[in-house]
C-alpha cells in the first residue's frame, strides 16, 4: 500500500492486490438474486428505503449512514457495520483501511490566518474529536478515547470496535497525481457496479485503469510540475 501510494510510475495500479480486492468484492455481491429489482437503477435514497424497511439485509455504504438517514432510521431498528473479511492468503488479515481521514486546508492569502490555526486546534481537541464520533458514528485520525464517547449509539460502537480492534491504514499520499488527477480507479470511478452487472471483470477493471494511467502519466506529471 506504501509503494502504491507513492505513486511513482504507472505501474503501481497492476498491484495483485487491487484485482484481488475486486474479486472479494465481487464473491460477496455477485448473486443478482440477492437484490432486490432493479437495484441498479436505484439512487441512495431507495436503497435506504429498502435496507430500513427491512426488505434488504446488507447496505454497502460507509459509518456516515446513519447520521445521514437520520429520522429515516426506524425506531428499535438494529444495524452494525461488517467489515470486509480480508482476501485469502492476505499478508496482514488485521489491517482495516480506514476512510476515517480529515483534511484541513488554510488559504495562503487568508487575512485571518491565526484564527484559522485557532479553530484547527479546537477541532482537535478531545472533547470535539468525542462530540464529531457522537454526531457521526464516525471515528477521527487522532490518538483519543473513540470508544468512550459518551452517548454512542449501537451502531457507531460496531464502527469503533472494527476501528479499535485493527490495524488501520489510512490512504493518504504525498504525490499530487493521486489527489489531483488519478486517485484509485481514474478511468470510470470505482468499478463496482460494473463489476456487480457483469459488465467487466475485476481483472479487466484493472488493467482498463493501468492503460488509462499509463496513457496520461507523461501529460499529467507535466501539468502538476507547473
Amino acid at each position: 500500500m506504501n509503494a502504491y501510494l507513492k505513486l511513482d510510475s504507472p505501474k503501481v495500479y497492476l498491484q495483485a492486490g487491487r484485482a484481488n480486492a475486486l474479486k472479494q468484492f465481487q464473491s460477496l455481491v455477485s448473486d443478482t438474486t440477492n437484490s432486490f429489482d432493479n437495484v441498479i437503477t436505484a439512487d441512495s435514497s431507495k436503497a435506504e428505503s429498502e435496507f430500513f424497511g427491512s426488505r434488504a439485509a446488507m447496505l454497502l455504504c460507509g459509518s456516515w449512514i446513519e447520521s445521514k438517514a437520520g429520522s429515516a432510521v426506524p425506531k428499535d431498528f438494529k444495524m452494525a457495520m461488517m467489515r470486509v473479511p480480508a482476501v485469502d492468503d492476505a499478508v496482514d488479515a488485521n489491517i482495516n483501511v480506514a476512510a476515517a481521514g480529515g483534511f484541513a486546508v488554510i488559504p495562503s492569502v487568508s487575512k485571518n490566518m491565526g484564527l484559522a490555526k485557532d479553530f484547527l486546534r479546537f477541532m482537535s481537541t478531545d472533547e470535539m474529536l468525542e462530540l464529531y464520533t457522537k454526531v457521526t458514528s464516525s471515528p477521527r485520525p487522532f490518538v483519543y478515547d473513540a470508544e468512550g464517547t459518551e452517548g454512542l449509539s449501537d451502531f457507531g460502537k460496531s464502527v469503533i470496535d472494527i476501528w479499535q480492534a485493527h490495524d488501520n491504514f489510512y490512504m493518504f499520499s504525498n504525490n499530487p497525481l493521486y489527489y489531483n488527477v488519478f486517485a484509485d480507479w481514474p478511468k470510470d470511478g470505482v468499478p463496482y457496479m460494473q463489476i456487480y452487472s457483469g459488465l467487466i471483470t475485476p481483472d479487466e477493471a484493472v488493467d482498463d485503469n493501468y492503460d488509462y494511467v499509463k496513457d496520461n502519466w507523461k501529460s499529467a506529471a507535466q501539468n502538476s510540475s507547473k
